[in-house]
């Protein structure tokens, strides 16, 4: 129904309109949502990567809806829900990791006590999750996303990537940097936060890999 509405009047809506009906319905979709079931997940992450792609493509910004409505543990069913999503719904590598990025920044950044640190926590999100995309292989046909090579046609065998470990590497690499950069006990606590979020990044791709839909 909300693709419909948009598809008639997309180009008669407002910013603030289109903001208004893009947050009511993830709110909706979100108090009706149960984290234990499969099909809850899926229909979460085709809503919220439809109404990303349906604000960005109308004013080159994501939407920022309520905190509560997409954290990380829901970010991961984007990547799913990418696997199963009709080809009106496919997005490019940049589309997706910049979104994933968005996400991330959104819900940590404003925990950071000093623009130093933000600038840093940055950065390193920018550059692993470009490590992290950089990972999967995308088909040819839009409706399909899979992170692993492509069988060989001798054996149908299908051969996992290799580099999952690397991410991990990464972010353990750049937090103890951090550390070493931040040894004060003022900063301990944004020495938490990277850490919690590696960890749930980290969490996302280990979920990823173990996905049936790849």
């Amino acid at each position: 129904l909300f693709q419909r509405f948009t598809n008639i009047y997309y180009d008669d809506l407002e910013e603030e309109s289109l903001r208004i009906m893009c947050t009511t319905l993830l709110d909706g979709i979100l108090q009706r949502f149960h984290p234990d079931c499969q099909l809850c997940c899926d229909v979460m992450a085709r809503s919220i990567l439809f109404i990303h792609l349906q604000y960005r493509a109308k004013y080159s910004t994501f939407l920022c809806p309520p905190q509560q409505v997409i954290n990380l543990r829901t970010l991961k069913f984007l990547f799913s829900a990418l696997a199963q999503a009709p080809p009106e719904l496919y997005t490019s590598k940049p589309l997706l990791m910049s979104l994933l990025v968005f996400e991330v920044r959104r819900i940590y950044e404003d925990r950071l006590t000093n623009d130093k640190d933000v600038l840093t926590f940055q950065e390193i999100l920018k550059l692993g999750m470009r490590k992290c995309i950089d990972e999967f292989d995308f088909s040819e046909d839009p409706t399909v996303m899979s992170t692993v090579h492509p069988a060989d046609p001798s054996t149908g065998i299908i051969s996992p990537k290799p580099a999952w470990a690397s991410l991990t590497a990464f972010f353990q690499e750049k937090l103890q940097a951090h550390k070493l950069n931040s040894p004060s006990n003022a900063q301990l606590k944004n020495i938490v936060i990277f850490d919690k979020t590696i960890e749930q990044l980290v969490r996302i791709i280990r979920v990823l890999k173990s996905s049936d839909h790849f």
